[in-house]
């Protein structure tokens, strides 16, 4: 994130919501460049860059799919080359408010 690790910003960083916890793959997931956690403002149309990665130790999760999911419907789906990493990078217009995940 480019910031000092260190107990004061680990804990901004849980306040903020830029966390998670997994026993699956670990998620690295932005809209516009901003992390989740983040509230995003955009005019009704405008398009919402997303990009989402997720990295595993192929051994012990195999990755076989990557679904982007907005207010409960999958909208794009990547299925794994790599056993270890799969990337999905798209745009979607901000028709309403949305929800991610």
């Amino acid at each position: 994130m480019g910031i000092e690790f260190s107990f004061i910003n680990w804990k901004t960083g849980v306040e903020l919501g830029y966390t998670f916890v997994s026993n699956g793959p670990m998620i690295d997931l932005k809209v516009n460049q901003q992390r989740p956690g983040s509230v995003i403002t955009v005019a009704q149309g405008e398009e919402l860059a997303i990009s989402v990665s997720a990295f595993v130790h192929e051994r012990q999760v195999p990755l076989q799919s990557l679904e982007l999911i907005m207010h409960g419907e999958v909208v794009e789906r990547r299925v794994a080359g790599s056993r270890e990493k799969i990337t999905l990078r798209t745009t979607k217009n901000a028709e309403k408010g949305v929800w991610i995940a």
